[in-house]
């Protein structure tokens, strides 16, 4: 039997962020992509959370994160952007949301 993880309904995913230590440099580049899940699971935790279209709110909050991220930003960087814009552009619980996000992903 298949006990490969699948994304649905009734599925929840936990993400986190993997810790690379000192891996080799293949395992750096290798982590974007792996990683790269992380803030994605987060966004639909958000927009899940706040309820109407994802491209609303949710939506809104993760594209002006984007813009303001760089190459060099980090996973915590993200978390303190999206933090920041939630707050600055809605509301407290909006801003609540996207902290409860990011907690279940871990970051």
């Amino acid at each position: 039997m298949d006990e490969t993880p699948t994304c649905g309904p009734k599925t929840e995913l936990a993400a986190t962020a993997l810790s690379l230590g000192n891996r080799p440099r293949k395992a750096y580049s290798e982590a974007v992509h792996i990683n790269s899940g992380i803030p994605n699971r987060a966004f639909a935790v958000c927009a899940k959370s706040l309820g109407g279209h994802a491209w609303g709110t949710a939506g809104t909050i993760w594209y002006e994160a984007m813009l303001q991220l760089s190459r060099a930003s980090q996973f915590k960087d993200l978390a303190a952007i999206t933090s920041q814009i939630a707050g600055d552009r809605f509301d407290a619980a909006t801003k609540r949301a996207v902290k409860a996000a990011l907690k279940k992903v871990g970051l």
